[in-house]
């Protein structure tokens, strides 16, 4: 029996589930029940942790290829590109084109700009030990936007045990539609030029495992993010993904970014 052809298939197997849950996140707004809408959403953040996966995957099993890369970047067309602008415009974008058609273009905006990003990164990607990333990577740009729409229906559910929506509904305070509108526009323009940029980014895994041994306060920390993720998936999710976004570019504000006319090259890690 040849190991190595099962093992080869294991990254592929981990991208091949992405593709999946990106394409039940499209079939879902095809459905176009707007309950389900936060069931998609999962659907794509699922795929984002996996998408921080297979690459890893393929580095300790030794089956990192050329093929794993495109393969991967396939992937993420569908899921975080397609997918994700799918998930936004059924749910926040689809009953104002009506009255306004500029509505169209800035889920087609986020869709570019990530296909903009994705581009790059192909032809600058080698397989290797991941380092880091110019731009926001696109897994981490359609998370944090789902994320937000979940923040959205969690605040919206006062009877779900969400205190903080309970709270806003016994002071007869809602979030109005067009509040959030407004803020689902902004954060994804902010993702969007953030792909595209030259702000340099941590890996997730070294962002929050790196040199953690000895630190008690971060390993303190990561500890109370999985026990509050619990609690409140949807929060923890939206709020990393803030802290990660905000983390790239402050660091990359004080140490700005020497652009010679070429995006640096990096080695990743993928399959």
């Amino acid at each position: 029996m040849n190991i190595r052809k099962y093992k080869i298939a294991i990254p592929s197997m981990l991208t091949s589930i992405s593709i999946l849950a990106g394409i039940m996140a499209i079939f879902i707004c095809i459905d176009g029940t707007r309950e389900n809408y936060s069931l998609a959403c999962w659907l794509i953040i699922m795929a984002a942790v996996i998408d921080g996966l297979d690459g890893k995957v393929a580095r300790l099993t030794r089956t990192s290829s050329e093929f794993g890369i495109q393969f991967d970047s396939i992937a993420d067309v569908i899921t975080f590109g397609a997918a994700a602008t799918a998930v936004l415009f059924r749910s926040i974008f689809l009953d104002r084109v009506g009255s306004n058609p500029i509505f169209y273009v800035f889920p087609v905006i986020f869709l570019i700009c990530g296909a903009v990003r994705l581009a790059r990164f192909n032809i600058t990607a080698t397989t290797g030990k991941k380092t880091g990333f110019t731009g926001l990577p696109i897994p981490t740009a359609a998370g944090a936007l789902m994320s937000l729409l979940l923040i959205f229906t969690w605040m919206d559910n006062a009877g779900n045990g969400a205190w903080l929506a309970a709270w806003l509904a016994h002071k007869g305070i809602a979030v109005p539609d067009d509040l959030k509108l407004r803020i689902t526009i902004g954060y994804l323009v902010v993702v969007s030029f953030l792909m595209v940029s030259l702000v340099k980014y941590p890996t997730s895994f070294g962002f929050f495992f790196n040199d953690i041994r000895g630190h008690k306060i971060r390993s303190f920390i990561n500890a109370l993010l999985v026990v509050i993720l619990f609690i409140y998936p949807s929060v923890t999710f939206f709020l990393v993904s803030v802290f990660y976004i905000a983390y790239g570019f402050a660091t990359s504000t004080q140490d700005p970014v020497q652009d010679n006319g070429e995006t640096e090259k990096l080695t990743i890690d993928v399959q």
